[in-house]
């Protein structure tokens, strides 16, 4: 039987998961997740300090998509780290400085008109 789709097998690589988000400063997550779905928050995900070369590396993609925010999922194993994922709207609620950080941009972005108000259709 062959694949009607287009298929990608990717290698599993095993090592801890984190998050680099740059909503205001930089700051990298350890996320918890159970099993193999370890790039999701859980009840163990925390700060920790930011390793410069994710910061750089998110900001590299961050300038090349043009994006005000990001996340950048990675999985740092032996062999180093490997990007998972680039979130454009990254998760913020589980974190109470993430949360006042993202209110931040979404405030400056309606001052500067960028979001719109829908019109009434006539």
């Amino acid at each position: 039987m062959a694949a009607t789709e287009p298929t990608l097998f990717e290698p599993f690589v095993t090592g801890q998961a984190v998050r680099l988000v740059i909503v205001g400063e930089p700051r990298q997550i350890r996320l918890a997740g159970p099993g193999w779905l370890k790039s999701v928050h859980g009840c163990g995900a925390a700060f920790m300090p930011a390793d410069p070369e994710l910061v750089a590396d998110t900001r590299a993609v961050q300038r090349g998509l043009g994006l005000d925010i990001i996340a950048n999922d990675y999985m740092m194993s032996e062999s180093g780290p490997y990007l998972l994922e680039v979130n454009h709207i990254p998760s913020v609620t589980c974190f109470p400085e993430l949360w006042q950080e993202y209110m931040g941009v979404v405030a400056a972005w309606v001052a500067r008109g960028v979001v719109a108000a829908p019109t009434p259709a006539g």
